[in-house]
């Protein structure tokens, strides 16, 4: 059990959060190389350059995307120790994250919500970490979520320049967006997370009504992003990813 040392100082838990993904995932990120599709995003950023990598992510379906790698690429290269060291940061990062996130929401319960992130770094759900060159957007837009998040929870609960955080956290949600399409399900706890934080409100009313004003922003955003991928967004071949169940 986690001694409330630990989960009470903000300057003991990061670093122990780093002990643990480093002994989960970091022992062993030198005998790591390239795996299934890091071989052909690399070769594409050699052979065609990084200025065409949105032309080439469009057999994806994802041009926008292309931006993580013309700005990783020159700074990571062609070793995999690189890749594989900025793959372990971004879950370390997104760990991070996360506990900082419902920090803002359950200050009151910091020593549980540091024991959640610690299972949340080791729990193995998401087991391609060593393959980092094709799935560093997947840790990187789940950090982006819960930059935004965190962000958000804060800005509800300030009492000044609360703007200056929503911005933050709307500014976060629209880089992820431009990475995928697969959190768009756990947006929908959003507005969840926004009555948990308004908890300054007692009446159901007025706490409904502050729900829904201060997620308006987050909703038009995911709203005009949800209508473009569908309707709007130009792909050269068939779309793999369109979600046909909505249709039905």
């Amino acid at each position: 059990v986690l001694s409330k040392q630990i989960a009470g100082k903000d300057f003991v838990t990061p670093l122990f959060l780093l002990v643990i993904c480093f002994f989960s995932f970091g022992l062993k990120l030198r005998q790591q190389g390239f795996y299934l599709d890091d071989w052909s995003a690399l070769a594409a950023a050699k052979l065609l350059g990084l200025p065409n990598m949105p032309y080439y992510y469009l057999h994806d379906n994802r041009p926008l995307s292309a931006w993580t790698y013309q700005l990783f690429v020159p700074l990571l290269g062609y070793r995999p120790i690189n890749w594989q060291i900025f793959a372990f940061l971004e879950r370390y990062l997104t760990t991070l994250g996360m506990w900082w996130a419902f920090c803002g929401l359950w200050p009151q319960h910091r020593q549980r919500v540091t024991c959640a992130a610690v299972l949340f770094a080791v729990y193995p759900v998401f087991l391609q970490t060593p393959t980092a060159v094709t799935f560093h957007q997947i840790m990187l837009q789940y950090a982006l979520y819960f930059v935004s998040l965190g962000a958000m929870i804060r800005a509800v609960k300030a009492k000044k320049l609360g703007w200056l955080l929503h911005l933050l956290a709307i500014g976060a949600l629209a880089v992820s967006l431009t990475l995928t399409e697969f959190y768009l399900g756990i947006e929908l706890l959003r507005p969840v997370v926004l009555w948990l934080a308004l908890s300054m409100y007692q009446g159901y009313r007025q706490r409904t009504i502050e729900t829904i004003k201060n997620w308006l922003p987050y909703a038009l955003l995911l709203g005009i992003y949800v209508v473009w991928r569908i309707y709007f967004m130009e792909v050269p071949i068939k779309d793999r990813n369109m979600p046909y169940m909505l249709y039905y």
